[in-house]
């Protein structure tokens, strides 16, 4: 995974955890359950606010 990432760094997430996960695992199963309940959205949202936040006190 980490040679992957080094070497092709634009490879979307989801073709990573496609690549370490097994079908019907539990990290597959764990996942889903995190993005039915918009987890990736939470952490966006999250660096948004970091970012912006930071950029503030920065100015400071």
């Amino acid at each position: 995974l980490e040679e992957e990432l080094k070497n092709n760094p634009e490879t979307h997430p989801y073709v990573l955890r496609n690549r370490v996960s097994s079908p019907g695992g539990t990290t597959i199963y764990g996942l889903s359950k995190l993005e039915k309940n918009a987890f990736s959205h939470a952490i966006i949202e999250a660096v948004e606010e970091a970012s912006k936040r930071s950029k503030e006190l920065g100015k400071s």
